[in-house]
């Protein structure tokens, strides 16, 4: 047991000169995935715009103006927290990139949320309601005895 402080001290040096600090999107694979990002975003961009543009229904327009942009920071996170974390330093990188990845992720679920909220969603969606009928008498009672059959339940 004589030298066992000093080996695993020796272990434990050569082990720090091959683990790195370098974030994963400044890697070649997470600039790749940075870029399918972008494309993404120009992608999302381009068609909502055109979509926008080409639209003649209010609603639909409505929903364009109001969340198009919102919508697309959305897209834009990973991009910018990118670049946020290249010039950060490595001991405060993952706890403001974990941060703002999930405020952006928070705030899009609450875009969401609130247009699909009814007094909302009904000026932004084409929303209708079907009234639906038994195709016959035979389907609507076989039904009601499923309902009431204890293996259903």
């Amino acid at each position: 047991m004589q030298g066992g402080p000093t080996r695993l001290e020796t272990w434990g040096d050569s082990e720090f000169r091959t683990t790195t600090t370098e974030y994963i999107y400044d890697t070649r694979a997470g600039m790749v995935l940075v870029a399918f990002d972008l494309v993404y975003l120009w992608l999302y961009a381009s068609r909502s715009f055109s979509t926008w543009q080409a639209e003649t229904r209010i609603k639909p327009r409505t929903f364009y103006k109001l969340y198009g942009f919102p919508l697309a920071l959305w897209f834009a996170t990973l991009p910018l927290v990118s670049m946020l974390a290249a010039q950060l330093s490595t001991w405060v990188r993952f706890k403001v990139t974990f941060a703002v990845n999930g405020l952006a992720h928070a705030l899009a679920l609450a875009v969401l949320v609130h247009s699909f909220r009814p007094p909302v969603a009904s000026g932004l969606y084409e929303l209708s309601c079907h009234e639906y009928q038994a195709v016959n008498h035979e389907e609507l009672e076989g039904m009601d005895q499923m309902i009431r059959d204890e293996d259903f339940i």
